[in-house]
């Protein structure tokens, strides 16, 4: 387990429970969790993030030319200047809805609810009770239309979880996560489940990065801090 965190993130802080502080501010994983709906993505939905950055950049200078030879001696120095940084700001924004792995209405196709007692599919008409999971993985890529870091990528959201039961029984659910309050209640969510002795593992991005309670880096004594919290020796 990697004992740094990268740039733009940084651990530790003073509260309850283990905390995350991110580019400025800090999120704390130690309160209990709320019962949290999520929507489900319909199962053959592309899941890895698609990197728009080449495509950005041609776009970018493409723009840039076309605007220099057209229109360039129509507007004063500083709208050009402007110009340069709205297209910066925006043209990956806007670039990034246009990739297949972006989830648009048509892929919706219900609800889950997470908690740590049950776990409910909607459009399934399932009701998994977490004391009857013997395994879960998790694979999530962040927030939809968010950046992990400043000079991350902006992610689509996607989540999929796959729960082996006590009966034999295997599921895979897709889901998406829209905001910074479903994430954090997702990490609570898990904290309560590995304290049942639940096989967990979480990865994150393309790269499959390890992760814990959704964090990527821990220093060791938070680690060991935290085996101890849940009551586990493994983690």
């Amino acid at each position: 387990m990697a004992v740094s965190a990268p740039r733009g993130l940084c651990s530790g802080g003073q509260g309850s429970g283990p905390q995350i502080r991110y580019c400025g501010y800090t999120r704390n994983v130690g309160n209990n969790p709320k019962r949290m709906n999520y929507k489900q993505i319909r199962d053959n939905f592309v899941t890895k993030d698609k990197d728009s950055i080449f495509l950005t950049i041609f776009l970018f200078f493409a723009l840039i030319a076309v605007y220099f030879y057209f229109f360039h001696d129509l507007f004063p120095r500083l709208i050009d200047i402007l110009l340069f940084i709205a297209i910066i700001l925006l043209l990956p924004i806007i670039i990034r809805r246009f990739y297949s792995d972006w989830t648009r209405t048509k892929d919706i196709i219900g609800k889950i609810e997470i908690n740590s007692d049950r776990i409910n599919c909607e459009n399934a008409n399932l009701e998994i009770l977490t004391d009857e999971i013997v395994s879960l993985e998790l694979r999530q890529n962040y927030i939809k239309g968010k950046r992990y870091l400043l000079r991350d990528i902006i992610h689509n959201g996607i989540a999929e979880l796959k729960i082996e039961q006590k009966t034999g029984e295997n599921h895979r659910l897709v889901f998406l996560i829209e905001n910074k309050e479903q994430f954090d209640n997702l990490g609570k969510t898990l904290k309560e489940l590995y304290r049942k002795k639940i096989n967990i593992k979480e990865t994150m991005f393309n790269s499959e990065l390890k992760t814990v309670l959704l964090r990527p880096h821990w220093k060791f004594n938070d680690l060991q801090n935290l085996k101890k919290e849940l009551n586990i020796d493994t983690i």
